[in-house]
Protein backbone atom coordinates (compact mmCIF):
# COMPACT_ATOMS: atom_id res chain seq x y z
CA UNK A 1 0.00 0.00 0.00
CA UNK A 2 1.76 3.23 -0.58
CA UNK A 3 1.69 6.13 1.45
CA UNK A 4 -1.34 8.92 1.84
CA UNK A 5 1.18 12.12 2.74
CA UNK A 6 1.89 11.61 -1.02
CA UNK A 7 -1.37 10.60 -2.89
CA UNK A 8 -5.51 10.28 -2.15
CA UNK A 9 -6.96 7.04 -0.77
CA UNK A 10 -8.29 4.76 -3.65
CA UNK A 11 -11.78 4.11 -1.48
CA UNK A 12 -12.17 3.75 1.96
CA UNK A 13 -10.15 0.97 2.91
CA UNK A 14 -7.61 2.06 1.51
CA UNK A 15 -7.84 5.47 3.30
CA UNK A 16 -8.18 3.60 6.93
CA UNK A 17 -4.60 1.21 5.82
CA UNK A 18 -6.81 -1.68 6.27
CA UNK A 19 -4.77 -4.87 6.01
CA UNK A 20 -6.47 -8.16 7.32
CA UNK A 21 -5.03 -10.65 9.91
CA UNK A 22 -4.91 -14.33 8.65
CA UNK A 23 -5.98 -16.63 11.27
CA UNK A 24 -2.72 -18.48 11.19
CA UNK A 25 -1.07 -15.15 12.29
CA UNK A 26 -3.65 -14.19 14.71
CA UNK A 27 -2.98 -17.52 16.72
CA UNK A 28 0.26 -17.26 16.58
CA UNK A 29 0.51 -13.93 18.57
CA UNK A 30 -2.21 -15.01 20.95
CA UNK A 31 0.18 -18.55 21.91
CA UNK A 32 2.65 -15.69 22.01
CA UNK A 33 1.14 -14.07 25.00
CA UNK A 34 1.64 -14.26 28.32
CA UNK A 35 -1.27 -15.50 30.58
CA UNK A 36 -1.64 -13.94 33.87
CA UNK A 37 -2.09 -16.64 37.03
CA UNK A 38 -6.09 -16.04 37.50
CA UNK A 39 -6.36 -16.43 33.09
CA UNK A 40 -7.66 -13.80 30.26
CA UNK A 41 -10.55 -12.08 31.98
CA UNK A 42 -10.89 -8.94 29.94
CA UNK A 43 -9.27 -8.43 26.25
CA UNK A 44 -9.24 -4.93 23.79
CA UNK A 45 -8.93 -4.99 20.56
CA UNK A 46 -7.94 -2.20 19.02
CA UNK A 47 -8.85 -1.47 15.26
CA UNK A 48 -10.52 -4.88 15.39
CA UNK A 49 -10.97 -5.17 11.13
CA UNK A 50 -12.69 -8.20 10.73
CA UNK A 51 -12.50 -9.78 14.72
CA UNK A 52 -9.37 -12.23 13.92
CA UNK A 53 -7.53 -11.46 17.10
CA UNK A 54 -10.12 -11.24 19.25
CA UNK A 55 -11.16 -14.70 17.41
CA UNK A 56 -7.76 -16.16 18.48
CA UNK A 57 -8.06 -14.95 21.59
CA UNK A 58 -11.86 -17.13 21.77
CA UNK A 59 -10.44 -19.68 21.06
CA UNK A 60 -8.13 -20.52 23.61
CA UNK A 61 -9.83 -18.17 26.40
CA UNK A 62 -13.61 -18.54 25.47
CA UNK A 63 -14.51 -17.15 28.90
CA UNK A 64 -12.57 -13.85 28.21
CA UNK A 65 -14.67 -10.54 27.83
CA UNK A 66 -13.61 -8.50 24.78
CA UNK A 67 -14.19 -5.10 23.68
CA UNK A 68 -13.96 -4.73 19.86
CA UNK A 69 -13.15 -1.02 18.66
CA UNK A 70 -13.31 -0.06 15.16
CA UNK A 71 -13.76 3.11 13.33
CA UNK A 72 -14.89 1.58 9.85
CA UNK A 73 -18.79 1.75 9.39
CA UNK A 74 -18.31 -1.41 7.05
CA UNK A 75 -16.74 -3.37 9.29
CA UNK A 76 -18.17 -2.08 12.42
CA UNK A 77 -21.92 -3.65 10.41
CA UNK A 78 -20.26 -6.68 10.28
CA UNK A 79 -18.98 -7.34 13.26
CA UNK A 80 -22.54 -7.23 14.68
CA UNK A 81 -24.55 -8.91 12.50
CA UNK A 82 -22.78 -12.31 13.90
CA UNK A 83 -23.15 -10.94 17.45
CA UNK A 84 -21.36 -13.97 19.73
CA UNK A 85 -20.94 -14.16 23.21
CA UNK A 86 -18.59 -12.50 25.45
CA UNK A 87 -17.55 -9.52 23.64
CA UNK A 88 -19.01 -5.96 22.46
CA UNK A 89 -18.02 -3.90 19.16
CA UNK A 90 -17.57 0.15 19.45
CA UNK A 91 -17.52 2.04 16.94
CA UNK A 92 -15.17 5.24 17.73
CA UNK A 93 -11.71 7.09 16.46
CA UNK A 94 -9.29 5.70 19.11
CA UNK A 95 -6.66 8.63 17.79
CA UNK A 96 -9.09 11.36 18.51
CA UNK A 97 -9.68 10.18 21.89
CA UNK A 98 -13.09 8.90 21.73
CA UNK A 99 -13.29 5.96 24.51
CA UNK A 100 -10.93 4.57 26.51
CA UNK A 101 -11.80 1.63 28.80
CA UNK A 102 -12.60 2.05 32.29
CA UNK A 103 -10.07 -0.30 33.62
CA UNK A 104 -7.21 -1.72 32.20
CA UNK A 105 -7.68 -5.21 30.17
CA UNK A 106 -5.99 -8.57 30.83
CA UNK A 107 -5.00 -8.14 26.71
CA UNK A 108 -4.55 -5.43 24.57
CA UNK A 109 -4.22 -6.54 21.01
CA UNK A 110 -3.72 -4.79 17.59
CA UNK A 111 -3.03 -4.75 13.58
CA UNK A 112 -2.86 -1.21 13.55
CA UNK A 113 -3.58 0.35 10.31
CA UNK A 114 -0.46 0.42 7.57
CA UNK A 115 0.72 4.29 6.55
CA UNK A 116 0.78 7.45 8.42
CA UNK A 117 -1.99 9.12 10.20
CA UNK A 118 -1.70 13.76 10.75
CA UNK A 119 -0.31 14.20 14.26
CA UNK A 120 -3.17 15.89 16.04
CA UNK A 121 -2.89 17.84 19.62
CA UNK A 122 -4.98 14.97 20.98
CA UNK A 123 -2.12 12.50 19.44
CA UNK A 124 1.27 14.32 20.48
CA UNK A 125 -0.10 15.14 23.63
CA UNK A 126 -0.45 11.04 24.25
CA UNK A 127 2.98 10.44 22.75
CA UNK A 128 4.29 13.09 25.73
CA UNK A 129 2.43 11.00 28.23
CA UNK A 130 4.00 7.43 27.32
CA UNK A 131 7.13 7.87 28.41
CA UNK A 132 8.12 5.46 25.48
CA UNK A 133 11.10 7.31 24.57
CA UNK A 134 10.05 9.20 21.55
CA UNK A 135 8.54 12.13 19.59
CA UNK A 136 7.47 12.80 16.56
CA UNK A 137 9.00 15.15 13.89
CA UNK A 138 6.97 17.18 11.92
CA UNK A 139 3.00 16.78 11.19
CA UNK A 140 2.75 12.92 10.27
CA UNK A 141 3.29 9.50 12.27
CA UNK A 142 2.87 6.21 12.02
CA UNK A 143 -0.19 4.32 12.62
CA UNK A 144 1.52 1.04 14.39
CA UNK A 145 3.33 4.28 16.39
CA UNK A 146 0.42 6.01 17.08
CA UNK A 147 -1.91 2.75 17.67
CA UNK A 148 0.88 1.17 20.31
CA UNK A 149 1.41 4.80 22.05
CA UNK A 150 -2.64 4.70 22.88
CA UNK A 151 -2.49 0.61 24.10
CA UNK A 152 0.50 1.89 26.28
CA UNK A 153 -1.37 4.74 27.98
CA UNK A 154 -4.28 2.32 28.31
CA UNK A 155 -2.12 -0.62 30.06
CA UNK A 156 -1.43 -1.35 33.63
CA UNK A 157 1.27 -3.34 35.29
CA UNK A 158 0.72 -6.64 34.48
CA UNK A 159 -1.59 -6.37 30.78
CA UNK A 160 -0.12 -8.17 27.99
CA UNK A 161 0.44 -6.04 24.42
CA UNK A 162 0.26 -8.44 21.46
CA UNK A 163 0.70 -6.02 18.43
CA UNK A 164 1.75 -6.65 14.51
CA UNK A 165 3.71 -3.57 13.09
CA UNK A 166 5.60 -2.68 10.20
CA UNK A 167 9.51 -3.44 10.03
CA UNK A 168 10.41 0.46 11.05
CA UNK A 169 9.74 0.24 14.83
CA UNK A 170 11.91 -2.96 14.41
CA UNK A 171 14.97 -1.30 12.50
CA UNK A 172 15.02 2.45 11.89
CA UNK A 173 17.10 4.57 14.49
CA UNK A 174 13.94 7.05 15.02
CA UNK A 175 12.49 4.47 16.99
CA UNK A 176 15.36 3.22 19.06
CA UNK A 177 14.20 4.66 22.43
CA UNK A 178 10.45 2.64 21.85
CA UNK A 179 12.46 -0.40 21.79
CA UNK A 180 14.68 0.28 24.66
CA UNK A 181 11.36 0.94 26.86
CA UNK A 182 9.84 -2.51 25.17
CA UNK A 183 13.01 -4.16 26.23
CA UNK A 184 13.41 -2.67 29.73
CA UNK A 185 9.48 -2.49 30.69
CA UNK A 186 7.63 -5.86 28.94
CA UNK A 187 8.40 -8.82 30.84
CA UNK A 188 8.69 -11.94 28.31
CA UNK A 189 9.32 -9.80 25.59
CA UNK A 190 8.87 -11.50 22.05
CA UNK A 191 9.47 -10.11 18.50
CA UNK A 192 8.08 -12.59 16.13
CA UNK A 193 9.52 -11.83 12.12
CA UNK A 194 6.84 -12.78 9.64
CA UNK A 195 7.01 -13.66 5.87
CA UNK A 196 6.40 -10.60 3.96
CA UNK A 197 3.83 -12.58 1.58
CA UNK A 198 2.06 -13.68 4.80
CA UNK A 199 -1.05 -10.81 3.98
CA UNK A 200 -3.26 -11.14 1.43
CA UNK A 201 -3.01 -8.11 -1.12
CA UNK A 202 -0.13 -6.38 0.61
CA UNK A 203 3.95 -7.23 0.50
CA UNK A 204 4.72 -5.94 4.32
CA UNK A 205 7.60 -6.34 6.01
CA UNK A 206 5.90 -6.76 9.72
CA UNK A 207 6.74 -8.61 13.13
CA UNK A 208 4.70 -9.42 15.98
CA UNK A 209 5.48 -7.87 19.60
CA UNK A 210 4.29 -9.63 22.72
CA UNK A 211 5.05 -9.45 26.06
CA UNK A 212 3.52 -8.06 29.88
CA UNK A 213 4.04 -4.66 30.62
CA UNK A 214 5.89 -4.70 33.63
CA UNK A 215 8.43 -3.35 36.18
CA UNK A 216 11.64 -2.69 35.06
CA UNK A 217 14.61 -4.97 35.51
CA UNK A 218 17.31 -7.17 33.14
CA UNK A 219 16.19 -10.00 30.92
CA UNK A 220 16.69 -11.33 27.77
CA UNK A 221 14.39 -10.58 24.80
CA UNK A 222 13.57 -13.62 22.36
CA UNK A 223 14.15 -12.97 18.79
CA UNK A 224 11.91 -15.08 16.38
CA UNK A 225 11.59 -16.52 12.88
CA UNK A 226 7.53 -17.50 11.45
CA UNK A 227 7.06 -19.41 8.35
CA UNK A 228 3.44 -18.56 6.31
CA UNK A 229 2.31 -21.89 8.40
CA UNK A 230 3.11 -20.29 11.50
CA UNK A 231 5.71 -22.38 12.61
CA UNK A 232 8.95 -20.99 14.14
CA UNK A 233 11.92 -21.58 12.28
CA UNK A 234 14.54 -19.54 14.50
CA UNK A 235 14.71 -17.95 17.89
CA UNK A 236 17.64 -15.92 19.33
CA UNK A 237 18.08 -14.34 22.82
CA UNK A 238 19.68 -10.65 23.11
CA UNK A 239 20.23 -8.03 25.34
CA UNK A 240 18.90 -4.92 26.29
CA UNK A 241 21.90 -2.86 24.58
CA UNK A 242 21.56 -5.39 21.32
CA UNK A 243 17.41 -4.70 20.97
CA UNK A 244 18.38 -0.64 20.98
CA UNK A 245 19.93 -1.45 18.04
CA UNK A 246 17.24 -3.68 16.64
CA UNK A 247 14.93 -6.16 17.18
CA UNK A 248 15.17 -7.70 14.08
CA UNK A 249 16.55 -11.18 13.84
CA UNK A 250 17.78 -11.27 10.54
CA UNK A 251 20.19 -7.93 11.78
CA UNK A 252 21.34 -10.14 14.68
CA UNK A 253 22.06 -13.21 12.94
CA UNK A 254 23.97 -11.15 10.84
CA UNK A 255 26.39 -9.17 12.96
CA UNK A 256 26.57 -12.83 14.70
CA UNK A 257 27.98 -14.26 11.34
CA UNK A 258 29.95 -11.40 10.84
CA UNK A 259 31.68 -11.83 14.79
CA UNK A 260 30.91 -7.99 15.35
CA UNK A 261 31.22 -6.69 18.63
CA UNK A 262 28.44 -4.47 18.92
CA UNK A 263 29.79 -3.02 22.43
CA UNK A 264 32.94 -1.79 20.66
CA UNK A 265 31.29 0.44 18.08
CA UNK A 266 29.88 3.36 19.96
CA UNK A 267 31.13 5.79 16.59
CA UNK A 268 28.62 6.35 13.63
CA UNK A 269 28.65 8.00 10.31
CA UNK A 270 27.14 10.75 11.91
CA UNK A 271 29.52 11.41 14.92
CA UNK A 272 32.49 11.45 12.27
CA UNK A 273 30.80 14.31 10.66
CA UNK A 274 29.86 12.73 7.90
CA UNK A 275 27.76 14.64 5.50
CA UNK A 276 24.74 12.61 3.58
CA UNK A 277 23.90 14.67 0.15
CA UNK A 278 21.01 12.88 -2.22
CA UNK A 279 21.90 14.06 -5.93
CA UNK A 280 19.72 16.71 -7.41
CA UNK A 281 18.02 15.02 -9.96
CA UNK A 282 16.47 11.57 -11.93
CA UNK A 283 18.94 9.58 -14.35
CA UNK A 284 16.54 10.66 -17.07
CA UNK A 285 16.48 14.28 -16.47
CA UNK A 286 19.99 14.48 -16.84
CA UNK A 287 20.17 12.16 -20.03
CA UNK A 288 17.84 15.13 -21.63
CA UNK A 289 19.97 17.85 -20.45
CA UNK A 290 22.94 16.18 -21.76
CA UNK A 291 24.90 16.04 -19.18
CA UNK A 292 26.86 13.02 -17.43
CA UNK A 293 26.38 11.68 -14.02
CA UNK A 294 27.11 9.13 -11.79
CA UNK A 295 24.32 6.95 -11.59
CA UNK A 296 23.69 3.58 -9.32
CA UNK A 297 24.56 1.23 -12.80
CA UNK A 298 28.01 2.68 -12.16
CA UNK A 299 28.68 1.45 -9.05
CA UNK A 300 31.38 -1.59 -9.80
CA UNK A 301 30.07 -4.44 -7.38
CA UNK A 302 33.95 -5.05 -6.04
CA UNK A 303 33.44 -0.92 -4.80
CA UNK A 304 36.41 0.65 -6.21
CA UNK A 305 37.60 3.83 -6.86
CA UNK A 306 35.86 5.57 -9.63
CA UNK A 307 37.70 9.39 -11.73
CA UNK A 308 34.56 11.30 -12.93
CA UNK A 309 34.40 13.39 -15.73
CA UNK A 310 30.88 14.86 -15.91
CA UNK A 311 32.49 18.40 -14.71
CA UNK A 312 30.73 20.96 -12.41
CA UNK A 313 27.43 22.47 -13.72
CA UNK A 314 26.10 25.05 -11.78
CA UNK A 315 22.66 24.32 -9.94
CA UNK A 316 23.43 20.71 -8.95
CA UNK A 317 25.21 18.58 -6.32
CA UNK A 318 28.88 17.51 -7.53
CA UNK A 319 31.08 15.02 -6.02
CA UNK A 320 34.99 15.93 -6.07
CA UNK A 321 38.03 13.82 -4.87
CA UNK A 322 37.50 12.22 -1.63
CA UNK A 323 34.02 11.68 -1.57
CA UNK A 324 32.48 8.75 -1.33
CA UNK A 325 29.32 7.39 -3.25
CA UNK A 326 27.18 4.70 -2.36
CA UNK A 327 23.33 3.68 -3.87
CA UNK A 328 19.95 5.34 -2.02
CA UNK A 329 17.59 3.20 -3.96
CA UNK A 330 17.74 -0.59 -5.38
CA UNK A 331 17.59 -3.87 -3.87
CA UNK A 332 20.49 -4.89 -6.08
CA UNK A 333 23.35 -2.32 -5.76
CA UNK A 334 22.09 -0.91 -2.23
CA UNK A 335 25.35 -2.31 -0.77
CA UNK A 336 27.50 -0.92 -3.42
CA UNK A 337 30.39 1.99 -2.89
CA UNK A 338 32.38 3.54 -4.90
CA UNK A 339 35.52 6.48 -4.16
CA UNK A 340 36.31 9.31 -5.85
CA UNK A 341 39.71 9.28 -7.14
CA UNK A 342 40.13 11.78 -9.33
CA UNK A 343 37.67 14.48 -11.07
CA UNK A 344 34.42 16.09 -10.52
CA UNK A 345 30.76 15.34 -11.83
CA UNK A 346 27.16 15.46 -10.22
CA UNK A 347 25.41 12.25 -9.57
CA UNK A 348 21.69 11.41 -10.02
CA UNK A 349 19.08 11.31 -7.23
CA UNK A 350 19.33 7.61 -6.52
CA UNK A 351 22.90 8.10 -5.22
CA UNK A 352 24.27 9.78 -1.99
CA UNK A 353 27.64 11.67 -1.67
CA UNK A 354 29.23 10.83 1.49
CA UNK A 355 31.37 13.73 2.93
CA UNK A 356 33.76 13.04 5.45
CA UNK A 357 36.49 15.05 7.33
CA UNK A 358 40.20 13.97 6.03
CA UNK A 359 40.98 12.01 9.64
CA UNK A 360 37.80 10.06 9.28
CA UNK A 361 38.04 9.30 5.44
CA UNK A 362 39.76 6.05 6.06
CA UNK A 363 37.58 4.21 8.53
CA UNK A 364 34.58 5.35 6.85
CA UNK A 365 35.59 3.63 3.57
CA UNK A 366 36.92 0.73 5.40
CA UNK A 367 33.84 0.47 7.32
CA UNK A 368 31.32 0.84 4.34
CA UNK A 369 33.68 -1.23 1.87
CA UNK A 370 33.35 -3.90 4.36
CA UNK A 371 31.52 -7.39 4.23
CA UNK A 372 29.53 -5.38 7.67
CA UNK A 373 28.88 -2.21 5.82
CA UNK A 374 27.27 -3.86 3.01
CA UNK A 375 25.60 -6.46 5.37
CA UNK A 376 24.51 -3.61 7.55
CA UNK A 377 22.80 -1.48 4.65
CA UNK A 378 20.81 -4.54 3.22
CA UNK A 379 19.52 -5.26 6.62
CA UNK A 380 18.65 -1.46 7.41
CA UNK A 381 17.25 -0.73 4.19
CA UNK A 382 13.49 0.06 4.35
CA UNK A 383 10.98 -0.96 1.74
CA UNK A 384 9.45 -4.66 0.50
CA UNK A 385 10.26 -4.32 -3.04
CA UNK A 386 12.29 -1.25 -4.18
CA UNK A 387 14.66 -1.02 -1.18
CA UNK A 388 16.49 2.21 -0.30
CA UNK A 389 18.22 4.02 2.89
CA UNK A 390 17.17 7.22 4.32
CA UNK A 391 20.14 9.59 5.38
CA UNK A 392 19.29 9.65 9.49
CA UNK A 393 19.64 5.40 9.03
CA UNK A 394 22.84 5.76 7.02
CA UNK A 395 23.70 8.50 9.29
CA UNK A 396 23.30 5.71 12.47
CA UNK A 397 25.68 3.55 11.23
CA UNK A 398 28.42 2.30 13.24
CA UNK A 399 31.96 2.16 12.27
CA UNK A 400 34.64 -0.45 12.38
CA UNK A 401 37.04 0.27 15.19
CA UNK A 402 40.14 1.88 13.86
Amino acid sequence: MADLRYRRARNLADSYGQVFTPAVVADLLIRSLPVPVDGVRSLLDLGAGQGALTDAAHRAHPAARATLLELDPVLVRGLTQKPKRNRRVVQADLLQGQWRPATAPSWILSNPPFGHMAVTEELASEVAQSALGFEPEGTWLRGDVAFLVKAWNMAAKGTSLGFIVASPILCDPIYSGIRSTLAREMGELVVTQLPEKVFDRAQVCAHMISGRKAVARKRGIVLRKATVEGEIVDELVIDQVAARASLDIDYHRTIERLGVDLSRMRETLSSAGALITRGSRSNADYKRLGLEAFHTTDLDVRGGDVHLTGGEPTGHQIARAGDMLIARVGSRCIARQARVDGGAGPYTDSVYRVTVPLQHRQRVWKTLSSSFGTEWRLAHAAGSCAKHLTVQTLASMPLLPA
